[in-house]
């Protein structure tokens, strides 16, 4: 092994995954870049998850399993964090897989004024490959690190080189004891980063399991939807301490606005009916303690969340559009969507 490149760890939580976990491991042995640390933590599973790790980690040393009590996947991750020793670090969930060159790619776009490295996932299904929007991606090459470029990346801390250095300088690691942790992780370092590089390649294969945490959010109204908005906060309160990252402008920035208009929309459409009103008004409160009204466009849709408003305003994700009976007489694009 070449000891002059850089180490790069990887991150492996595992919970009760026996069935799919030879496969993720498998996929990261025979990767073409060897110099890897391979973190392997056993999150109390209760299966035959424990015994794999171990197996593995006794036929190759480059696999390091720690064996913890049930913390939850913030906790695993944490604990990985902890340890690292890896100039560049990334994820891969114990259901998931690399493509056999994924890190040797990757590490072709770590340039020295690159602090993260984007790239492309592929998602499968139980019925094979499936598109999705939000992995499609929207840059090419090196980019800095905008506003615009932040609210309309994907926020997973897998399918992405991370530059230890950043995440040591932000002190960086997982909400615990929520769902959507990535989301706090991503908006807690990424704007602290130089630039970000896109690999348009499809690296990381990610196994859509009906089981998942996502899963389970998309296919019935979940009440841990709420925890997408909690983390918002946690994010909110997080810029509030350290003050706000530089390239985000001053306090309050618009992309605090959207970062509550977006958890909004969607922990309204995933929480049961009878929560709706508790996140309107959570989110309302948000809008409130960090001065976000004056950013009228972004806040519309907490605000004025009635059948009569709905009636004249229709929110697409990338617009606001403005109509009278059904016809649309007014647009405007939000700030950080596509043109």
């Amino acid at each position: 092994m070449n000891t002059e490149l850089p180490l790069v760890t990887v991150i492996v939580p595992v919970y009760n995954v026996e069935r799919y976990l030879r496969r993720c491991l498998d996929s990261l042995l025979t990767q073409t870049y060897s110099r890897l640390e391979i973190i392997c933590v056993d999150d109390g599973s209760t299966d035959g998850s424990g015994s794999i790790l171990d197996e593995y980690g006794a036929e190759d040393s480059r696999v390091i399993v720690v064996h913890q009590e049930n913390r939850g996947l913030p906790g695993a991750r944490n604990r990985a964090l902890d340890m690292m020793h890896g100039t560049w670090v990334t994820g891969v969930d114990a259901d998931d897989w690399l493509e056999h060159h994924a890190i040797e790619r990757a590490l072709q776009f770590a340039k020295p004024d690159v602090d993260i490295v984007w790239f492309g996932l592929q998602v499968v299904t139980d019925k094979g490959f499936a598109e999705n929007e939000y992995y499609r991606p929207k840059y090419q090459g090196k980019q800095s690190i905008t506003p615009e470029l932040l609210s309309c990346v994907n926020v997973n801390f897998c399918a992405k080189l991370w530059r230890r250095s950043l995440i040591d300088r932000c002190g960086a690691r997982f909400v615990p004891e929520m769902w959507f942790e990535d989301n706090y992780f991503f908006f807690t370092v990424a704007p602290y980063a130089e630039r970000m590089a896109f690999c348009t390649d499809k690296l990381y294969f990610r196994y859509m399991r009906a089981d998942s945490i996502m899963g389970q959010t998309f296919a019935k109204k979940s009440e841990k939807s709420i925890d997408y908005l909690r983390v918002r906060e946690a994010v909110l309160k997080e810029y509030r301490r350290r003050g706000l990252p530089e390239v985000l402008g001053r306090s309050p920035a618009w992309i605090e606005a959207w970062l509550v208009r977006d958890a909004y929309i969607f922990t309204r459409r995933n929480v049961p009916r009878m929560l709706r009103s508790h996140v309107r008004r959570e989110a309302l409160r948000l809008v409130r303690e960090y001065g976000l009204a004056q950013y009228r466009v972004e806040v519309n849709p907490i605000r004025f969340d009635t059948p009569f408003f709905r009636l004249f305003v229709r929110y697409t994700g990338n617009e606001v559009q403005y109509r009278i009976l059904g016809l649309t007489i007014w647009r405007r694009r939000l700030p950080g969507s596509e043109p």
